[in-house]
């Protein structure tokens, strides 16, 4: 039979008391750690929470924008329907005449009501009722398409505005 020395045992007791050692560190540890976890998804969990907020908050004022910005495109079409139909309107009976300035005649009598905006007599063709109505109309085309690019505009910028400060905010919980 054969027989173990006790140096073995000695390093055999030193092992397990390190091992058994390390296992307690380790256990004791692993709790402080898991604690540490908790303590940091808490205050992650309502950081996203806010930011969420903020995201929803910041979501709700975009979509109002866009709302009163529509509301705002509607009012300033139906302004320039009622505007273009008036001046339309005295091109047919006759009470607005649309002049060519640059065209070379002039009129054989020139009534003191036909003036231009320099309170001097109107100079030049009178345009058909067709083309004086055409161009009405296409200038009023003209002023809703300006209305609809600045309000576009105007929307863009707010949208990159509220980007840029959702970007602030996820730099500053990095």
């Amino acid at each position: 039979m054969i027989t173990t020395p006790s140096w073995v045992y000695k390093v055999l007791s030193i092992v397990l008391i390190a091992v058994g050692s390390s296992g307690l560190t380790w256990a004791l540890t692993s709790n402080y750690y898991k604690n540490k976890i908790e303590v940091i998804t808490t205050k992650n969990d309502k950081a996203v929470a806010v930011l969420a907020s903020q995201l929803k908050s910041k979501q709700s004022e975009l979509n109002q924008s866009a709302t009163d910005n529509e509301q705002a495109m509607k009012t300033k079409e139906n302004q320039t329907d009622e505007k273009t139909n008036s001046r339309v309107d005295s091109v047919g009976n006759g009470s607005l005449q649309l002049r060519d300035k640059n065209a070379n005649c002039k009129p054989k009598s020139v009534s003191p009501a036909v003036v231009d905006r320099n309170n001097e007599t109107a100079q030049g063709a009178v345009l058909s009722r067709q083309a004086s109505e055409f161009l009405l109309e296409l200038t009023a085309e003209a002023d809703k398409t300006n209305a609809a690019l600045g309000l576009c505009i105007k929307q863009y910028n707010e949208v990159k505005d509220q980007n840029d400060k959702l970007k602030q905010i996820e730099a500053e919980l990095k």
